[in-house]
């Protein structure tokens, strides 16, 4: 029986939702001069929302992996890579990429 709170299962979940989300930018690239209005503005709602998931998702990583998680230094590589996605603050995504490097050298 699988637990909602399994970090390999919010992590793959996080992946497939991450997916979703390139595949969609992948297709407002594509469709933004021939698709009408209302269609691309779903697509880009949908890509913000599905970033958002993902976002979520890494951070509940971040939460339930235990101190020495081999895979910290993902968890905090995806939020750094969300983070840039979103356009926050230059500084504040490199913090995370940081963060990220320094899990995976220790």
């Amino acid at each position: 029986k699988l637990k909602g709170d399994s970090c390999s299962l919010v992590k793959q979940n996080g992946l497939f939702v991450y997916t979703l989300y390139s595949f969609a930018s992948q297709q407002a690239k594509q469709s933004s001069a021939s698709t009408a209005p209302p269609v691309f503005s779903s697509i880009v709602q949908q890509r913000k929302e599905l970033l958002q998931q993902a976002r979520q998702l890494f951070e509940r990583c971040v939460e339930l992996a235990a101190p020495n998680d081999d895979d910290l230094w993902f968890y905090h590589l995806m939020l750094a890579k969300i983070a840039e996605k979103e356009r926050i603050a230059c500084a504040a995504y490199l913090k995370k990429y940081a963060k990220a490097m320094n899990y995976r050298c220790s």
